[in-house]
């Protein structure tokens, strides 16, 4: 467990660390008191270690009352299902300066639309800021061409695609377990 002191209250002792020699490393500032000490350290030929988290738990030690816990693991940020669009629609713009992309009929892409209409699994994800709405409305004219996005649908949840652009792409069926059986992406 990592504590650190709150920056903003001045220890009662000041600025200092008692080294493992008994030497007294002071400054203005913890970051400096952690400078000074490695400079030390360095100059002694002492094993250089992790200074900051001795410094902080010998002044934690000192001063429980003025330190916390520090969380030192990552925790990993969810991204938003219009992070996940995003990368989708960047994904298909660089498949299509590669290969050629298919497209379906307007008949089946409105099939497709009416049945993401009715899933669960359909979200709306819009424009939000200008950046990202102009990204999008680019990003489909891109992929599709002439072919004008189906905007009577948002995103799907489950591939992270945007039903716009989707709909109208020639793309295999897959095996998804968390796709519905009506779904029109999902093998049979």
């Amino acid at each position: 467990m990592t504590f650190k002191m709150n920056p903003n209250i001045y220890p009662p002792g000041g600025f200092v660390f008692r080294e493992r020699d008994g030497t007294m490393i002071r400054a203005g500032s913890w970051k400096a008191v952690v400078t000074r000490t490695k400079a030390y350290r360095k100059r002694n030929v002492l094993e250089v270690g992790d200074v900051e988290k001795e410094v902080m738990d010998q002044a934690c030690a000192a001063s429980p009352d003025l330190c916390q816990r520090v969380n030192t693991e990552a925790v990993p940020v969810p991204r938003t299902l219009k992070s996940r669009v995003f990368a989708w629609l960047n994904d298909w713009r660089k498949e299509k300066k590669n290969n050629p992309v298919r497209y379906v009929s307007d008949a089946e892409a409105e099939r497709r639309a009416k049945i993401c209409q009715g899933c669960g699994f359909q979200r709306a994800v819009g424009g939000g800021c200008s950046s990202c709405a102009a990204f999008l409305k680019a990003s489909r004219k891109e992929i599709l061409e002439k072919v004008p996005a189906q905007t009577s649908v948002g995103a799907c949840a489950v591939l992270n695609s945007d039903l716009p652009t989707a709909v109208h792409l020639d793309e295999i069926a897959i095996r998804h377990t968390e796709l519905p059986g009506h779904c029109w992406r999902k093998a049979q």
